[in-house]
């Protein structure tokens, strides 16, 4: 068994804090690297909770990295890492010297054609779920013209196709948090070219890094939340605004539906690559993370498991 190794980024160099977000996270380089975006890494400490629990942000955005290179999900590369003495994970810059990045709230706001309200005047409610205008239609139409990551090698999808792969492996690793600070498009520098759809990051909050043993060990064993089942059939794309009076629909529904708004070979493509796991897989890919409890292990693979068997099965329905 090979673990996946923690790097010590003590003595590698800070180039700034991140602004954005909630908890305390610092763009560092390697001391001989250059300094370019594409040597830029963003170390984020794991967090306790209030009685001394440990949180596994750490390996969770390991994990959501590593799922969406199985499924072909353009993604931010992450390491487990160290700085201080303090454990967490750090994720490369997805930004290389020749682009831009524009979050998703600078993308929308800047687009007249969308009805969306800039998340810097209501971020008290995007904390509390969804900004206003921040819609599956609002995405689709600010992409319209955006094409799919500079890595991607499928050359008949566009933005919003790769968008549905992000959303699905939402889906799959059960994280409500792609507000539209998780999301980018990168521009060219200099000239006209044509602006790219960004690689997924910023997967901390997924597989139920949060919760502690015990809490995991009774959903495991039915006695919470309905078990795995019920736990997973509460992730609601919260982050995705409906209208109001309209209920929050699941992860998985969302996704499905961002998928049958393009050709159908779209979503056969991803559903393809969600059928890719197998539970041998996901076992040793969990199986590698030397810090987790088999408790945690356990419990991330079967809430990867039962949501992939939860889109094959609306899927199924949706096709029939």
């Amino acid at each position: 068994m090979t673990y996946f190794s923690r790097i010590d980024v003590s003595n590698w160099t800070v180039v700034r804090a991140e602004t954005v977000g909630q908890s305390e996270k610092l763009w560092i380089r390697a001391p001989d690297a250059d300094n370019t975006p594409s040597n830029h890494w963003l170390f984020k400490p794991v967090t306790f909770h209030g009685a001394g629990v440990r949180q596994g942000g750490d390996w969770a955005e390991k994990a959501a990295s590593a799922i969406a290179e199985l499924i072909g999900v353009p993604a931010a590369d992450v390491e487990l890492a160290s700085r201080g003495g303090n454990e967490g994970c750090m994720s490369r810059n997805v930004r290389t010297a020749d682009w831009d990045m524009h979050t998703g709230r600078l993308w929308l706001d800047a687009n007249p054609e969308v009805n969306y309200a800039d998340s810097r005047a209501r971020l008290s409610q995007r904390r509390g779920g969804a900004s206003e205008g921040h819609t599956l239609e609002s995405i689709r139409r600010a992409l319209e013209e955006v094409a799919a990551p500079p890595a991607f090698t499928v050359p008949s999808m566009d933005a919003m196709d790769v968008f549905v792969g992000m959303m699905l492996l939402d889906a799959l690793i059960a994280n409500r948090d792609r507000h539209e600070e998780n999301w980018a498009v990168l521009v060219p520098s200099v000239g006209d070219g044509t602006a790219r759809l960004s690689p997924a990051y910023d997967q901390e909050g997924s597989l139920g890094y949060q919760l502690d043993d015990s809490y995991r060990s009774a959903v495991l064993s039915g006695a919470r939340s309905g078990g795995v089942i019920g736990w997973v059939g509460k992730g609601t794309a919260w982050r995705y605004s409906t209208p109001p009076g309209t209920p929050e629909v699941s992860l998985v529904t969302a996704a499905l539906l961002a998928g049958m708004d393009r050709t159908p070979a779209v979503l056969e493509f991803w559903m393809d690559r969600v059928e890719s796991l197998n539970r041998d897989t996901v076992t040793d890919l969990f199986s590698r993370f030397d810090g987790m409890s088999d408790v945690s292990r356990r419990f991330a693979v079967e809430v990867v498991m039962t949501n992939q068997e939860r889109i094959r099965n609306e899927y199924r329905t949706i096709v029939a």
